[in-house]
């Protein structure tokens, strides 16, 4: 058997209804009429000033009495109008609330669906690489969804830009299309709506086409550059998103390669604040100031076996006076470089100007 829910609810006290309210104060009024009219008859007919005195007097608490039930009544009435009033505002709004939470919900259902139509249609845009009107159409519906702010759908987008800047980089008769990509990820850059993919580039490998030089690559994390090469700025800036650098050539920059990020690249006229011993065996180095430098070590690396086998002096490193490179225990590793006094006799150069 089930039991009724409402079986031990406790029923609520008596209440008085509205209408029963309004007909009690509309009661109490006829009354009052009826008892002002007999009570005007009683006082101003007894012939008798004084009587006429005592019998206002005495009446008087009557009638206010009269007049208290009514005007509670009244009140009393009004009062649960007006809760009526407003609880059906309150159901009014309730009511309005939910059909705007249900057009917002299925505002946002028919948002999510166009976007996953931009998405759809970018992607099968940036396919056609080779027609560039419609790669670039690819990659501005891309771009609308990064535009739109963060979501899943931006993060796809952003991972699609990633994979085809991959794909077009460094091609000459995509440079319209690499140049339109940089740009959205640019974006996404900006407003922190970072690709989930590694970037890995590939530029020139030919020594003498090495020199062109590699622009910044914005938003990509753990980005891969084979050959080409790297001025001091756009090192900087993309320095904490490098993964790796092979076969790169390196201009004027600050270099602290502990994480051995660098494998067969050139360093031409950097600065070189600290360097792992394998760095230095799988680099070179042309030209490159090694003041105060830290250089991670073996202790027992015999330093003179080293100078005999990898002399980084007959490429012009050098250090500046009083400033050798250390290696981390503290001993000079002057004996590897020149000082700049012996760069500026091989210059010819006055080694004390």
């Amino acid at each position: 058997m089930v039991n009724d829910p409402n079986e031990n609810n406790v029923p609520d006290e008596p209440r008085i209804s509205e209408r029963e309210w309004y007909r009690l104060a509309i009661t109490f009024l006829c009354f009052s009429v009826v008892f002002f009219v007999f009570a005007f008859v009683w006082v101003f007919y007894s012939g008798d000033v004084a009587a006429m005195k005592d019998r206002a007097q005495a009446i008087t608490p009557f009638g206010a009495a009269f007049f208290a039930f009514v005007t509670f009544c009244t009140v009393a009435w009004r009062g649960i109008q007006t809760d009526r009033q407003l609880h059906y505002q309150d159901k009014q709004l309730r009511y309005q609330g939910e059909q705007l939470h249900q057009i917002a919900r299925q505002n946002d259902a028919k948002d999510e669906e166009n976007r996953v139509k931009v998405l759809q249609e970018g992607a099968k845009l940036i396919a056609e690489k080779k027609k560039t009107s419609q790669a670039l159409a690819g990659i501005s519906s891309l771009d609308y969804l990064v535009r739109k702010g963060a979501s899943p759908f931006a993060e796809q987008a952003a991972d699609l830009l990633s994979a085809f800047l991959m794909d077009t980089y460094g091609k000459s008769d995509l440079n319209r299309v690499s140049r339109a990509i940089i740009a959205a990820l640019q974006r996404c850059e900006d407003t922190n709506i970072m690709p989930d993919i590694e970037g890995v580039f590939t530029g020139p490998q030919k020594e003498v086409d090495r020199l062109r030089l590699w622009s910044y690559i914005p938003a990509i994390q753990n980005i891969t550059l084979i050959g080409g090469s790297l001025d001091a700025v756009t090192f900087d800036r993309m320095r904490n998103r490098i993964k790796l650098l092979r076969n790169v050539i390196i201009h004027r920059a600050n270099i602290g390669c502990p994480d051995k990020t660098f494998t067969n690249c050139k360093f031409h006229n950097c600065r070189i604040n600290s360097v792992n011993f394998g760095d230095l065996l799988a680099n070179e180095f042309y030209g490159c100031d090694f003041s105060d430098a830290f250089i991670e070590i073996d202790a027992t690396t015999n330093n003179e076996v080293f100078v005999d086998h990898f002399d980084l002096r007959k490429n012009n490193n050098f250090y500046k006076s009083g400033r050798p490179p250390r290696s981390l225990d503290g001993n000079s590793m002057a004996q590897w470089l020149l000082s700049e006094q012996e760069l500026r006799i091989r210059e010819g150069k006055d080694p004390d100007d």
